[in-house]
C-alpha cells in the first residue's frame, strides 16, 4: 500500500482485537483496538 493509501477493515470480534504490521512487527508496529 502507498503511503497515500487508505485501508478499510470491520472488526467481527471484540472487545479487544490485537493487530501488527507484519512487515514493521520487528520494529513493535502493533496494537490493539477496543471494539464497544
Amino acid at each position: 500500500m502507498r503511503s497515500s493509501g487508505t485501508f478499510e477493515w470491520t472488526a467481527r470480534r471484540g472487545p479487544l482485537v490485537k493487530y501488527q504490521c507484519d512487515p514493521h512487527a520487528g520494529t513493535g508496529m502493533r496494537g490493539v483496538l477496543v471494539v464497544e
